[in-house]
């Protein structure tokens, strides 16, 4: 993972280096410790900051230009499908040889233009600046893995891969966005263009903005078809399609310079991750490479994964690191050497969890890890067979009845009940994203009355107002789709370890996704049978005992623990409470909830941890100054 960024005056000031000094110089030195680059072009600026973690990185100069200088781009950008691009752009074979990925996207543009984000595959943010047309144009890789911010006022525009960066430049507004903040407390997230600043902009998954003539566009360059079916006669023919599928998503992620390690948690997704890498290690002939896996140890009687994890390691003969997360504290350090998270996130409570990671991959020289994350949305670890709602919509009575019946056998509830939770209810909620029942309904009590009144904090925890527009009608492919594009949230994790590791996400693949969306409801989900084509393809890969598995493990106990450790900390921080003075929480409720969290129980958990999120960052940044006497709501 690298950082770019730049500034680009559309009155055509000159750039001063010192500006693009500052913005460049709050990138995560530890993301970014291998390369440098910068360059002035009169009205625009642009920078690089490089984490080499393939081959193809140590021959990359950026900011690169083509050969008459008219086009610059910067990239943080892992290029999967080379090969297939090399050949659309009728590169002979000696000439692709250490052509560097910011040099084949610089290509694929000046043959196609905007049109060839839609050829890229892979893990992207870059901006290419094209003097010709005074065009500069930002592009975001289709599932959000490369995140990339921008700021525009009508005069300047600003971009880059940290909100950090865009907060050291003087000409932006760091107002906070309180209508995010809503969003967050309500549902503990906020993945669509909104950041916690108001004019902060992240930009979206699968789009492009271009700036031209002062004016600035929004491009959409991908989204899911709605339209696109994948229909098999036999399943074993999914099976085989997604397994090739899959297989090439981890391929693509193993492409590494040195050693690769990955998480293993004990559940299906990390253990499939871990096995179908080995598998694709023992194709090549000669001394065998092995992934080093890496487990966070617990001691709640509610995680014992021990066993999964061994059913893997045993299988493969694998070495493991691990840590005894159990141990490690809930509260981040406020040390002011160690950078802070740029955005609120439900990942700040696991900080030091993800700081202690990092820290054992990087002592080991580990540069690139695969994550499991996004397994649970893209291939539905809930199971919640929400495509009853389309055959109640598409008026199918008998399949409708008959779908019902397997289902209140699984559930052992009555028919009705799963009629109306499962039929009607994502009718009526049609951009929810998840089963509604009393736990997401209601007022918030720590929630400041007001703030919750003028925000609709209420209709937000319905899900009436979602974070994303409704683009289907079918309620089973929109609870599908938003569960994908939120899985962002989570993409921090490489940030906040604070250490040059690059993290790698297969089940984010957009060739994967899009399969997987595009293949019927019932074999993504069966009764009693969550990820279901996952675990039919991954027969004679997976321990049985891993594929079989029907429980999972509930880490939110582990949570609670580490909360209750911290009790008199928290209860003192809380007679000062920052979210408070805010004009968010109510001081006396949120305390009173903290005392039952520390009981290990709370009304609703989630946005509990949303608010004292929101609480821990607002102590790490600050950025109005505590204790403002009036805030511009």
């Amino acid at each position: 993972m690298s950082a770019i960024g730049g500034i680009y005056s559309v009155e055509g000031n000159t750039i001063e280096r010192e500006s693009l000094d500052r913005l460049m110089a709050m990138a995560p030195s530890t993301l970014v410790p291998d390369s440098k680059g910068e360059q002035l072009i009169g009205s625009l600026a642009l920078g690089h900051r490089g984490l080499w973690t393939t081959v193809e990185h140590e021959t990359e100069v950026q900011p690169y230009s083509d050969s008459k200088g008219t086009c610059w781009i910067v990239s943080d950008a892992r290029i999967d499908n080379r090969t297939e691009l090399l050949r659309a752009l009728n590169y002979p074979d000696a000439m692709s040889v250490g052509l560097s990925d910011p040099a084949l996207i610089l290509e694929a543009y000046k043959r196609w233009g905007i049109d060839c984000a839609q050829r890229l595959t892979g893990d992207f943010a870059f901006a290419i600046w094209d003097a010709d047309r005074k065009q500069l144009m930002c592009v975001r890789d289709p599932l959000g893995v490369r995140p990339l911010f921008f700021a525009f006022d009508g005069k300047t525009f600003i971009f880059g891969s940290f909100i950090r960066q865009l907060t050291a430049c003087a000409s932006v507004d760091l107002s906070l966005d309180d209508d995010y903040i809503a969003n967050f407390l309500a549902r503990g997230d906020c993945q669509n263009e909104r950041t916690i600043y108001r004019r902060i902009t992240r930009l979206a998954p699968g789009h492009a903005v271009i700036v031209q003539h002062g004016n600035l566009k929004n491009v959409t360059y991908w989204q899911l078809d709605s339209n696109k079916a994948i229909q098999y006669k036999t399943d074993e023919e999914y099976e085989e399609h997604f397994r090739e599928i899959f297989s090439n998503a981890v391929r693509a992620r193993l492409r590494a310079r040195g050693p690769v390690a990955a998480d293993l948690s004990g559940g299906l997704d990390s253990s499939s991750i871990v096995c179908m890498s080995e598998e694709i290690y023992g194709e090549n002939p000669g001394p065998r490479s092995h992934l080093l896996t890496y487990t966070d140890l617990y001691e709640s009687p509610k995680v014992q994964e021990a066993k999964w994890v061994n059913a893997v390691v045993g299988k493969y003969g694998l070495q493991t690191l691990s840590r005894n997360a159990s141990a490690s504290l809930l509260l981040p350090d406020f040390n002011p050497h160690i950078h802070r998270w740029d955005e609120p996130t439900l990942k700040i409570l696991g900080l030091p969890d993800i700081r202690g990671k990092g820290k054992i991959l990087s002592d080991r020289g580990l540069k690139v890890l695969l994550s499991g994350v996004g397994g649970d949305q893209v291939l539905l670890a809930s199971p919640s067979p929400t495509h009853l709602a389309d055959l109640f919509r598409r008026l199918r009575w008998w399949a409708l009845l008959q779908e019902a019946v397997r289902w209140q056998k699984i559930r052992s509830r009555p028919v009705l009940d799963v009629l109306f939770k499962y039929a009607v209810k994502p009718i009526l909620h049609p951009n929810a994203m998840f089963d509604l029942d009393k736990s997401t309904q209601g007022f918030l009590p720590w929630v400041n009355r007001d703030f919750q009144r003028r925000h609709d904090v209420e209709s937000r925890m319905l899900h009436r107002r979602g974070f994303l527009p409704r683009r289907f009608k079918s309620a089973f492919k929109q609870r599908h789709y938003l569960g994908i594009m939120r899985t962002s949230a989570a993409l921090a994790e490489a940030f906040m370890m604070n250490v040059p590791v690059e993290v790698r996400y297969p089940y984010l693949d957009q060739r994967l996704v899009e399969f997987v969306f595009a293949i019927p409801a019932d074999q993504k989900l069966r009764p009693g049978e969550t990820r279901s084509i996952m675990r039919r393809s991954m027969r004679g890969i997976l321990p049985e005992m891993v594929r079989t598995r029907r429980s999972k493990g509930w880490f939110g106990e582990t949570l609670f623990m580490k909360l209750a450790r911290d009790g008199t900390l928290l209860r003192n921080w809380l007679k000062s409470s920052y979210a408070a003075s805010y004009g968010y929480l109510d001081p006396t409720e949120f305390c009173r909830e903290l005392e039952l969290a520390l009981t290990g129980f709370s009304r609703n958990s989630t946005s509990f941890m949303a608010a004292l999120s929101l609480e821990l960052w607002l102590r790490g940044n600050d950025p109005v100054g505590l204790g403002a006497a009036t805030r511009d709501h």
